[in-house]
């Protein structure tokens, strides 16, 4: 298990109210986990089994995305600066 774990649920340390939480904070943590995800996919030094991990917590790391996406405190603006910053990072690593 690299992020995720399919069927896991942790109970959180304190319970926020759906029209408080912070969507973009969620949204862009999970799109950090996605960036690490596929850098475990694509990158040939992964192990198959390391790859088959991946793929499984992609497609689990997806649905979270989606679900932020549909959330009404999402900011679009702020979701494409994170996203661009997110990628500006994975590029100067290595």
């Amino acid at each position: 298990m690299f992020v995720y774990r399919e069927g896991k649920q942790e109970p959180p340390a304190f319970f926020v109210p759906y029209h408080k939480m912070n969507a973009n904070a969620g949204y862009l943590s999970h799109y950090g986990n996605f960036m690490y995800l596929r850098f475990i996919r694509d990158n040939p030094k992964s192990t198959p089994a390391e790859k088959r991990q991946a793929i499984r917590e992609i497609a689990i790391c997806e649905r979270k995305l989606n679900w932020w996406l549909r959330h009404p405190n999402l900011e679009p603006a702020v979701i494409s600066a994170g996203k661009a910053r997110l990628h500006n990072l994975w590029r100067n690593r290595g």
